[in-house]
């Protein structure tokens, strides 16, 4: 039995597989079990695989037929719970990599502080090592307040380390892309407070060939439907800083939809209308359910945040939804996409 199991999904990533790994090899805390997911690479990824595994005893390798990334993952995830092999779990992403004392900083934060799941620091790079400075000194946050003002580290799947049991009667959903948003924070959210080692250790790096990346497409609701989801479990939950900020992010992801769709050239003009028409109707319906809360109000048939808002700076009434879709997108409201 190992300390820790690190689950990565392999899939098309031929160019990036060999750094991830070695990165993963390289690890200060050595007692721990990979697990490398070939999610029916086309590719050489699988021979790659194996090779590593037949020389180093801590590499597992299965090989399955491609199901997507919340498949692998939770093939990853059955196959720790089945060996029994370790009490901890983490998940790295095949075409990143990851700081050499990764697993021993959220390992050894896991200890001191009793805690069920370490968040690890993360930076983009286009391939350049995050620069680490400091002591890798674990800090703890009120959990909504986190989620919030860190909203892509507290979401993502990777970078943390999860105690086995977080995924007792939980799997990320099959066949849906940003799955992540569907599962991570039914996590997060268990516990009042969190810990968090706040330095770069993971290394995520900006693949302009990956999933989220790529042209739009109808699967990209999914976005739209993890988010709604999401303002549910925090309305229902009494979190209402953290639903603020969810329904925000998703009226101006639907405003954000409806622009990529006009520009998508894989759409065909009925599709396109069919579309734009659903969005229109998906954000008429969340206007009026969360009306009450006042988070974005209807007025002069234009939309404005409240003046008496303590999250975002106050804004007088917003007479376009263009110029909204401009405010959001500077940062002033909304997630930065993954």
């Amino acid at each position: 039995m190992s300390l820790v199991s690190i689950v990565v999904p392999v899939y098309k990533v031929e160019k990036y597989l060999q750094r991830c790994v070695d990165s993963i090899l390289g690890q200060t805390l050595t007692d721990f079990k990979l697990i490398l997911v070939d999610d029916g690479s086309p590719d050489t990824c699988g021979e790659t695989c194996d090779e590593y595994a037949a020389n180093d005893s801590r590499i597992h390798v299965i090989h399955r037929l491609n199901g997507g990334l919340s498949a692998a993952r939770n093939t990853g995830i059955d196959w720790v719970f089945d060996q029994q092999e370790s009490e901890w779990i983490t998940f790295i992403d095949s075409d990143d990599w990851v700081h050499p004392k990764y697993l021993e900083a959220l390992y050894n934060a896991a200890i001191e502080k009793s805690v069920d799941i370490v968040i690890g620091g993360y930076e983009m790079t286009d391939g350049i090592n995050p620069e680490i400075s400091g002591e890798l000194l674990p800090k703890i946050y009120k959990t909504e307040e986190y989620y919030v003002y860190n909203i892509i580290n507290a979401t993502v799947a990777w970078g943390k380390l999860y105690r086995l049991e977080c995924f007792e009667n939980l799997r990320y959903p099959i066949g849906r892309i940003y799955e992540d948003d569907f599962v991570t924070y039914k996590i997060l959210f268990r516990y009042d407070r969190l810990c968090v080692v706040p330095q770069p250790l993971y290394a995520y790096f900006q693949n302009t060939e990956g999933i989220i990346l790529s042209k739009w497409t109808p699967k990209r609701f999914d976005a739209i439907i993890a988010c709604e989801l999401q303002v549910k479990y925090f309305t229902r939950h009494g979190y209402f800083l953290a639903a603020k900020e969810r329904f925000i992010s998703l009226i101006h992801q639907l405003l954000e939809g409806k622009t990529n769709i006009k520009r998508c050239t894989e759409l065909s003009q009925e599709e396109k209308k069919e579309w734009l028409r659903k969005l229109d109707r998906k954000k008429r319906k969340l206007m009026l359910k969360y009306q009450r809360f006042h988070w974005i109000t209807i007025k002069d048939k234009g939309f404005y945040l409240q003046a008496n808002d303590s999250i975002f700076p106050p804004f007088k009434v917003v007479r376009s939804v263009g110029l909204l879709v401009k405010l959001l997108h500077n940062g002033i409201a909304g997630k930065k996409g993954v």
